[in-house]
């Protein structure tokens, strides 16, 4: 009977670390997907803008600066949810055995 409950608790922790997983890697995926389609695209418009400001006499460079500053700090957050996802999907393959991750094919290598 011992053996048996310890069975049974192991399964369920091991369920619990797969949903936990599974939801790490889909809300890390929604995020990066965010700053891919919405927020760095905004950037890149609000630094496009400020600069044609500065460029135009309109305005100062210090916005232009700001704006740069967030652009790279949208680059850095995307990169770190991308990060998240591989861990997690790494996580993933470690328990269930099965392969997650594409492989991924270097430039020139036509398979």
């Amino acid at each position: 009977a011992e053996v048996r409950r310890d069975y049974e608790a192991t399964a369920q922790n091991l369920q619990f670390r797969i949903r936990s997983a599974y939801i790490a890697a889909q809300t890390a995926s929604r995020v990066a997907q965010l700053y891919r389609d919405t927020i760095l695209p905004q950037n890149d418009l609000t630094v496009e803008s400020s600069l044609n400001s500065y460029e135009n006499a309109a305005g100062d460079f210090a916005p232009v600066l700001a704006n740069l500053t967030a652009k790279i700090d949208a680059e850095v957050r995307l990169h770190e949810e991308e990060l998240n996802y591989l861990v997690a999907l790494t996580r993933l393959e470690e328990m269930t055995g099965a392969p997650l991750i594409p492989e991924v094919i270097p430039e020139g290598d036509s398979k």
